[in-house]
């Protein structure tokens, strides 16, 4: 009977080693969990992100195609140059504004008085425009040899018409040289 006091006393501890290991491996699927709501949330919102970009394309085609459903209306010769419309698309509100190529100026190709008249309805007074636009014809030709002093370094210009920075790639593969 002597020896049973301490045979009780070693079951006794026994009996809490259990619950400490139950514990230990409770913790460990915790952060295990938790490590995995991470993971779905992050991959939520990288989703997400894709989504956007895939549905604003998409709203840019479908205005692009109401575009040009509405100009297939109108009978050629009565299509307009210019025009705007609104909708709403999936939840996106989409505004469309259009405007024929017809009314742009190319200004490599556009005569000097198509120029100065562009530049007067912009707000430019008739001396000034149509010394605009003959900087603009100067700057799209080449100098003649020889040339001295032209109107555009005469007006406070830096560079003469003709010679205006261009850049040119020697192959696809090279960088780009500028040249004044």
């Amino acid at each position: 009977m002597i020896g049973t006091p301490n045979r009780r006393a070693a079951k006794l501890s026994e009996h809490g080693f259990v619950l400490v290991a139950v514990l230990w491996i409770l913790a460990a699927l915790s952060a295990l969990a938790v490590v995995f709501a991470v993971y779905l949330s992050n991959s939520a919102q990288a989703l997400a992100i894709n989504d956007t970009a895939i549905e604003a394309e998409g709203v840019i085609s479908a205005g692009v195609e109401l575009t040009a459903y509405q100009l297939l209306l109108a009978k050629d010769d009565e299509r307009p140059s210019r025009g705007s419309f609104h909708t709403r698309l999936n939840g996106a509100d989409l505004a469309v504004s259009y405007v024929s190529e017809a009314a742009r100026v190319d200004l490599n190709a556009a005569s000097k008085e198509l120029l100065t008249g562009l530049l007067s309805t912009l707000g430019a007074d008739g001396d000034k425009a149509s010394n605009y636009a003959d900087r603009i014809v100067g700057w799209r030709t080449a100098p003649a040899s020889g040339a001295g002093a032209t109107s555009s370094l005469a007006t406070g210009g830096t560079l003469a018409p003709g010679t205006a920075c261009t850049m040119t790639w020697a192959s696809e593969a090279a960088e780009p040289s500028v040249s004044p």
